[in-house]
């Protein structure tokens, strides 16, 4: 958890130390090769979620650096399609596939959540009955039937957005939901009044992240997101999460402080 503040910080440097090359393919291979070395080292672990966070914080960062957009567009978001392409060929037409069987099952039930309900499945399936049992105004704190009664596994750390929905109900939920959005919006807006480059992509990267986790753990509870693993900001279970989480608003909160130049 810790390393993700190291590489922005670092990462931050390598790029603002780069800002004027960042145009062309061959210019943004040294920045994709940055950020390959602990990507694929977290998936020999293996640990796919924190990968697709740090691949996330490295295209949020090079977006606000000014990379070329049609790049990373092309790249990234013809990516994404070709992986969906590829998991649709492994599920219908058993293409090989390098991951484990656990790991596939994942992401294929975002297609067909009846595939391994005992195993991949199961989570998913109780998550979003937890969510529907909610409503609108929840069933009262500590008071929801799938929490209670043990029956969604990881409801204090991955699933704990499931367990708020139920008893919170819609309004809470959207509460919470909005809350995050007015961090990530002061994160962006400290990232765009930062008077040095190094200050605003560190500021991205940090929105980047916290974006990343919050996205991937709100859509995994409802079937839209593989299950990977993600913590959701300040609010699941975990010693080192929450204080990472803390370390990011504290170098936003000095970043903020730092805008303008003092003259004495």
């Amino acid at each position: 958890e810790y390393c993700k503040i190291f590489l922005i910080i670092s990462y931050a440097q390598f790029l603002s130390s780069r800002r004027e090359r960042l145009q062309t393919l061959p210019d943004l291979l040294p920045c994709f090769i940055f950020m390959a070395v602990p990507v694929l080292l977290l998936m020999m672990q293996p640990d796919l979620g924190s990968a697709l966070v740090y691949i996330f914080i490295m295209v949020g960062m090079l977006f606000i650096a000014g990379a070329n957009k049609k790049i990373l567009l092309t790249l990234f978001g013809g990516g994404t399609i070709l992986l969906i392409v590829y998991l649709l060929g492994v599920w219908k037409l058993n293409w090989w596939c390098p991951l484990q069987t656990y790991q596939l099952n994942r992401f294929l039930v975002l297609f067909d959540s009846s595939i391994d309900p005992q195993g991949a499945g199961y989570n998913v399936w109780q998550s979003k009955i937890a969510i529907g049992n909610g409503g609108f105004w929840g069933e009262g704190l500590y008071m929801g039937s799938q929490s209670t009664g043990a029956f969604m596994p990881e409801q204090w750390t991955d699933f704990i957005f499931a367990v708020f929905a139920e008893e919170l109900g819609f309004i809470g939920a959207s509460i919470l939901l909005l809350l995050f959005a007015f961090l990530l919006f002061r994160g962006l807006r400290i990232s765009m009044l930062s008077k040095d480059m190094f200050g605003t992509l560190v500021a991205a990267g940090i929105v980047s992240l916290y974006l990343f986790h919050i996205l991937e753990n709100v859509g995994m509870t409802m079937g839209l997101m593989p299950v990977t693993g993600i913590p959701l900001p300040f609010v699941s279970y975990g010693g080192s999460s929450m204080m990472t989480n803390f370390l990011g608003i504290a170098l936003l909160q000095n970043i903020y402080v730092h805008r303008q130049r003092l003259i004495f």
